[in-house]
């Protein structure tokens, strides 16, 4: 739980429009990455005031955080707040910049980690996450689809300027912003390595209830016709070719990663590829 490259040039692009104020985070969150990655970001001055292990540091002095405050179960790493993030957070003040980035993958009951960002949100306020999204099965409890952040965080209830893009842990040129559909059709991206997915959202009004639900079914119940496609005969037949076969996963991996329009490729109709120095650049430059 921390800020590693993709967490930094995300946040970087967050706070490039406006200052973070006053930031709580999920988890203290660690600063993982080594002063010569600083000193690639920020020059000749990388070094950070006080405990640097921590973000809080970065936060106030180079993203223009007031404060920063964390939240966890144990204070074995100094949190502001001990409360468990499975537990409704009723007590708490609330925040400008919600950060959550690397934790609610390892909470257990983990929409109300969800509902806990958006109670600990200000209205004009903005949640920001880095979580895991594929090939990171045990790194947590779960592994979150753009789909979810994109179907939360919707206009009905109660935000706007929703952003989510996808990363590629190794990949550090470029991101992948997810495109809804407008026909309400899945959204999918496969990939041959491990991903992470980042997110933005502007809080604009207190909703007492959620409503969540995938796209792709709205969309059928609306129309009133069925979601999933006929069998394929051509689909059935490599299965059944390859069924047993040592090569089976690595198959249907390169399959739906490469050749399929589900992958992280220009097939990808919901899928947008940007550049990363593009995106996001260090405040204050």
């Amino acid at each position: 739980m921390g800020i590693a490259y993709h967490e930094l040039k995300f946040l970087q692009m967050v706070a490039a429009t406006r200052g973070l104020g006053a930031v709580v985070t999920f988890a203290r969150q660690n600063l993982n990455m080594s002063r010569s990655e600083l000193r690639r970001e920020y020059g000749d001055e990388p070094e950070l005031p006080g405990n640097s292990e921590f973000i809080e540091d970065l936060l106030t002095h180079r993203m223009g955080a007031t404060s920063v405050a964390s939240i966890d179960r144990s204070n074995f790493e100094g949190a502001t707040h001990i409360h468990d993030l499975n537990d409704a957070v009723t007590t708490m003040p609330q925040y400008d910049t919600v950060l959550d980035f690397g934790t609610s993958e390892h909470i257990f009951d983990i929409a109300q980690a969800f509902r806990n960002a958006i109670a600990l949100c200000k209205v004009g306020g903005r949640i920001v996450h880095a979580l895991p999204s594929n090939s990171e099965c045990g790194h947590g409890f779960y592994q979150i689809s753009p789909e979810l952040l994109l179907s939360l965080y919707s206009e009905g209830n109660g935000f706007r300027n929703t952003e989510v893009y996808i990363a590629k842990i190794m990949d550090e040129k470029t991101w992948y912003r997810v495109v809804p559909d407008t026909a309400g059709g899945r959204i999918t991206a496969n990939s041959l390595s491990a991903t992470y997915v980042l997110s933005v959202t502007e809080k604009v009004a207190e909703v007492d209830h959620l409503q969540v639900q995938q796209s792709d079914y709205v969309a059928a119940w609306n129309a009133g016709v069925a979601t999933r496609q006929g069998p394929s005969r051509l689909k059935d037949k490599v299965r059944s070719m390859l069924k047993g076969s040592i090569a089976a996963g690595a198959a249907t991996t390169v399959y739906r990663s490469l050749l399929a329009p589900t992958g992280l490729t220009p097939m990808n109709r919901n899928l947008r590829k940007v550049l990363i120095r593009d995106k996001a650049r260090p405040a204050g430059r």
